[in-house]
């Protein structure tokens, strides 16, 4: 897909500003999109334009694989055609975007993650993971001194906002791919070290992200004079997918019609959870652990003890008062 004049990261104005530019994570999110829109058309009974986009699906499916290079997927291509998101760039050869939503659409469209997306995605964090700072960068290296002309994301210094800083909506967005493709010990370890609200009780933590404690950051700086410095305080895209990564992806509520579904993703390490629902006038509170037994107990009574089953157990909006008890194997 063309990248024109900046896809997601806006900053990248100038890779395809004479309209030959493309962007990898372009063609991964409308391959998604158009995946998702077959599937509906289908139960319309449109088959005409359902096939359409099942064509542009494979399509658009072939062309971000293709993008797959000496270990991760490239972020695009300027106009010249030369790469960008590169391994062995002096600057932003991995950007974690590419990563990120080439697992979100293999998910989608066949079902599971490749092994070689798996590969690529925890090859590029452990470029942009910091887990001592708790900082996921979007990019690294940051746009500085080089020849590139990406656009005015290299008018931030090195280390600040999208050039080489946290962009939030794209840690979170890292963070769940590593639930999605299987990680779950460290997509939970990586949303628990964005989230201030958690790491506020660290000595030192607080004067060094120099905002209020209790708001998700836009961004997160990683400049080294400036380490773990938070700007664009109460963002609330920010947040809002920090929530549905947590509500959606690690716990797997999944709301369908007047109910339900559960598909958790929580990690072995995690002693339990509790999730409390309140919709449409139903209470359920629900209470993960991990024991000998797998099982799903509505109010004391057993649904389902098989735990791929219980993932198709649907719970309803009946405006109840409810009790689940949401019983998992530990995964090796």
């Amino acid at each position: 897909m063309k990248i024109g004049g900046g896809d997601w990261n806006d900053g990248m104005n100038n890779v395809g500003a004479r309209g030959e530019g493309e962007s990898v994570w372009l063609t991964e999110f409308a391959a998604i999109i158009f995946c998702r829109l077959a599937r509906l058309l289908r139960r319309l009974g449109d088959g005409e334009n359902a096939a359409f986009f099942e064509e542009g699906t494979k399509k658009l499916f072939a062309g971000f694989r293709n993008a797959l290079q000496e270990g991760w997927y490239l972020r695009g291509y300027y106009d010249s055609g030369e790469p960008l998101g590169k391994k062995g760039s002096a600057e932003c050869e991995v950007d974690s975007l590419s990563q990120s939503f080439a697992v979100f659409s293999e998910a989608e469209i066949t079902g599971e993650v490749s092994a070689e997306t798996k590969s690529a995605l925890t090859a590029a964090m452990g470029k942009l993971y910091l887990p001592g700072q708790g900082i996921i960068k979007l990019l690294a290296p940051p746009f500085d001194a080089g020849a590139a002309k990406p656009g005015y994301i290299k008018g931030y210094l090195p280390g600040i906002r999208e050039n080489g800083g946290q962009y939030t909506h794209a840690a979170v967005w890292a963070a769940m791919a590593m639930l999605v493709a299987g990680e779950r010990e460290k997509g939970a370890e990586m949303l628990m070290r964005i989230n201030p609200a958690v790491r506020s009780a660290e000595n030192g933590f607080c004067k060094k992200y120099k905002i209020e404690p209790y708001a998700l950051a836009g961004d997160v700086y990683s400049h080294e004079g400036c380490v773990l410095r938070g700007g664009w305080s109460h963002y609330t895209g920010a947040a809002a997918w920090y929530r549905k990564a947590v509500l959606e992806t690690l716990f797997g509520f999944c709301m369908r019609g007047d109910g339900f579904f559960l598909t958790p993703r929580l990690p072995g390490s995690f002693d339990g959870a509790e999730l409390s629902l309140n919709i449409r006038g139903t209470r359920y509170l629900v209470r993960f652990s991990f024991c000998a037994q797998s099982g799903a107990v509505l109010d004391g009574k057993i649904l389902e003890s098989d735990e791929e089953k219980m993932k198709k157990c649907f719970f309803p909006f009946d405006g109840g008062e409810h009790t689940l008890d949401y019983c998992m194997k530990k995964k090796g």
